[in-house]
């Protein structure tokens, strides 16, 4: 990326935009006894929040470079860097149609957000940033975000399954940097195995925040890391 990579194997994108549909599996009331985390999506709560998500969603999903810096703030963080103009050159927003933050966000955007519970007043997404355990150190952690995802004895679709997970949050074990679709991985169980990447997010992957200024909802940041 052209602002840096995520600290574990990822794949860069997902393989679709649903833009503007939740995850069936976002529910209004979270669980996090340190070794789960249900999702959460607070949108919903805010009548104005939640319209300001749908036209930075519909924004995403269009590929609309002018209304998706309209619903950013001035000075938005992004990566060491602030402001509109530099979110469009590390981003290559000029060349709008080949630039991977729009899967970026919209990945980040669609897991759920909630109140920021971490910093100043606002909204935060994904619910697995915001919710993450602040005893742990997110670094080696990833958190299953799909409905009965599986933890295989191999990084292979026909391995034999050792557990089905439910929104466990997982030690991440050192393991062949090759498997860009596969984490080596201890579940809330102890037990050891395989995840896909596509059902599991890392805390410390990107997240969004925002805030409400003179009345209006924008987007304060893009951010790596916890």
């Amino acid at each position: 990326y052209a602002c840096g990579m995520a600290r574990y194997p990822r794949k860069a994108t997902r393989r679709t935009l649903l833009v503007g549909l939740l995850p069936l599996a976002l529910m209004r009331g979270a669980v996090v006894d340190y070794y789960h985390i249900t999702p959460l999506d607070e949108s919903d709560n805010d009548a104005a929040f939640r319209r300001f998500r749908r036209s930075l969603l519909t924004a995403i999903r269009d590929r609309n470079v002018q209304q998706l810096l309209a619903l950013f703030a001035p000075d938005i963080l992004n990566d060491g860097n602030s402001g509109r103009d530099e979110f469009r050159r590390a981003w290559r927003l000029e060349q709008a149609a080949a630039s991977p933050v729009w899967d970026l966000l919209a990945e980040t955007v669609q897991l759920g957000c909630v109140r920021n519970r971490k910093g100043v007043s606002g909204f935060v997404a994904p619910y697995v940033y915001a919710l993450f355990p602040d005893r742990f150190d997110g670094l080696p952690y990833f958190v299953v975000v799909k409905p009965a995802a599986k933890l295989y004895e191999r990084p292979e679709a026909l391995s034999p399954v050792i557990e089905t997970l439910h929104w466990d949050v997982m030690e991440y074990l050192e393991g062949d940097l090759r498997l860009v679709d596969w984490h080596n991985v201890k579940a809330a169980s102890g037990r050891e195995g395989f995840v896909r990447d596509t059902d599991v997010r890392s805390p410390t992957d990107y997240h969004a925040t925002f805030q409400k200024r003179h009345g209006q909802w924008l987007m304060t940041g893009f951010l790596l890391g916890a």
